[in-house]
């Protein structure tokens, strides 16, 4: 696993970046001293499942807070509705997590075990997931748009009501998948796998 970057965030910096009132009183709940350090991956996923949980994604945007969680073992952790926007998880084990409604706009997810994960609903709009173990997976309604899904193993996945226009397919298996009312406008498939996949016009 890769050396983990230390965090260092305090109140004054979310003020200067005008972070809104809730926000500040989540981190005032989480860090009553005025000042956040995080040091180890375990600690950043602790941040992540806590109050903080929905601005963690909006404080990596402003430059506070790099949600770095490459080659992570999240297996057991909750992380609905989380805003994990940009954040590495190259490598993650994320098998059977909930990850519901959650926020992973271009995350790069390169290579990452979500094997049997719950994604229902989530945001994966320009997400990087080449070569990531997506069997059996629940991807019930999710945004799959212009996501790169190259060599992602999808067999017998869920995607019924999926938007993946302009995703990149390609190589990906995609065998016993539902696709089902999912939207593959513009989609490339070529070289997929689509023995036995269900929905397809």
């Amino acid at each position: 696993m890769s050396e983990f970057t230390r965090i260092y965030v305090t109140r004054d910096q979310l003020v200067q970046a005008e972070a809104c009132p809730d926000g500040l009183k989540a981190f005032d709940l989480c860090f009553p001293e005025g000042e956040a350090g995080v040091n180890t991956r375990e600690e950043l996923v602790e941040l992540v499942q806590g109050p903080m949980g929905l601005w963690v994604g909006w404080a990596q945007a402003k430059g506070l807070l790099v949600i770095d969680l490459r080659g992570a073992d999240l297996r057991g952790v909750n992380l609905r509705d989380t805003n994990l926007r940009g954040a590495d998880l190259r490598g993650v084990n994320l098998r059977g997590v909930n990850l519901r409604d959650t926020n992973l706009r271009g995350a790069d997810l390169l290579g990452a075990d979500l094997l049997g994960a719950d994604l229902r609903g989530a945001d994966l709009l320009g997400a990087d997931l080449r070569g990531a173990d997506l069997r059996g997976a629940d991807l019930r309604g999710v945004n799959l748009r212009d996501t790169n899904l190259r060599d992602t193993n999808l067999r017998g996945a869920d995607l019924r009501g999926a938007d993946l226009r302009g995703a990149d397919l390609e190589g990906a298996d995609l065998e016993g998948a539902n696709l089902e009312g999912a939207n593959l406008k513009g989609a490339d498939l070529e070289w997929a796998n689509l023995k036995g996949a269900v929905g397809l016009k």
